[in-house]
Formats: C-alpha cells, sequence, structure tokens
C-alpha cells in the first residue's frame, strides 16, 4: 500500500472517527436535558406529594373531631 493510500485510509478512519464522537456529544446532551427535565418533575411531584399530605392531615383531623362529637 502507498503512502498516499494509507493516508487516505487515515483521513476516513479519522474522519469516521469525529463523526461518532459528535454524535455521541449531542446525544449526552440530549440525555443531560433529559435527566434534568425529569429532575424538574420529580421536584414538581415532591411539592404535589407535600401538598396531598398535608390535605390529608387535616382532613384526619376533621374526622376525628367529627368522630369525638359522634358525628359519625
Amino acid at each position: 500500500m502507498s503512502r498516499p493510500e494509507l493516508y487516505n485510509k487515515v483521513d476516513d478512519a479519522s474522519g469516521a472517527l469525529a463523526m461518532q464522537y459528535a454524535l455521541m456529544e449531542k446525544q449526552h446532551k440530549n440525555a443531560l436535558r433529559e435527566i434534568f427535565l425529569m429532575y424538574e418533575s420529580l421536584i414538581e411531584v415532591q411539592g404535589e406529594l407535600r401538598d396531598a399530605r398535608e390535605h390529608l392531615a387535616k382532613l384526619e383531623e376533621e374526622l376525628a373531631l367529627l368522630r369525638a362529637d359522634g358525628n359519625i
């Protein structure tokens, strides 16, 4: 194999690696974006869960008062 042929093969391999790297970099950015969005959703759901627990505690208190008064 002559040097020019070898250089062409090296250039082709180098270009292919560069394309693979660029694709992996894009996939990595997309994965990070997805993780961030999932994290934001988790924070939102945790807030809703906290609110629901507080509401449930109030309802349990009201129920206990009604039972104590003999209304239930």
